[in-house]
C-alpha cells in the first residue's frame, strides 16, 4: 500500500466514521433474531386477522396492529443493543422491519377486504 493510498483510507476512516469498532451483522446475529421476528410476524398476523373487519380505515387498522406489536420489535432492538450495535444501526434496522411489516399488512387487510367485497364472501384467512 502505498503512502497516498494509506492517508486517503486515513482520512476516509476518520471523515466518514468507517473505523468505528462497530460488530458485523452475521450468521450469529441472523440466528439469534430470527425468532425474534418470527414472534413479531406472529404477533402481526393474529392482530391484522383480529382487527381485519373492525374499521373500513385500512391506515387505521395497519397503524393499530404496529402499535399493539411494538413492544416485539422493541424486543428485537434490546437483543442488537445488548450485542453492541450502535443506536444509528438499530434505528435504521427496527425502521425497515417496522416499513416492512406496515406495507404487509396493510396489503393482507386491503387483500381480506377486497375478497370479501365479493358477494358470498367473508372469510378472513389469509389468501
Amino acid at each position: 500500500m502505498t503512502r497516498r493510498f494509506q492517508g486517503i483510507a486515513l482520512a476516509s476512516c476518520l471523515f466518514l466514521g468507517a473505523c468505528a469498532t462497530q460488530p458485523q451483522y452475521g450468521a450469529q446475529d441472523k440466528a439469534a433474531t430470527q425468532p425474534l421476528i418470527k414472534d413479531y410476524h406472529t404477533c402481526l398476523n393474529q392482530q391484522a386477522v383480529a382487527m381485519v373487519n373492525g374499521s373500513d380505515d385500512v391506515t387505521l387498522i395497519t397503524r393499530v396492529v404496529l402499535r399493539n406489536c411494538n413492544d416485539r420489535l422493541q424486543a428485537i432492538g434490546n437483543y442488537l443493543k445488548g450485542r453492541g450495535f450502535d443506536d444509528p444501526f438499530i434505528s435504521r434496522y427496527l425502521s425497515n422491519l417496522h416499513q416492512q411489516a406496515g406495507d404487509s399488512v396493510e396489503s393482507f387487510i386491503l387483500r381480506v377486504k377486497s375478497h370479501n367485497a365479493t358477494p358470498g364472501r367473508t372469510s378472513t384467512a389469509p389468501l
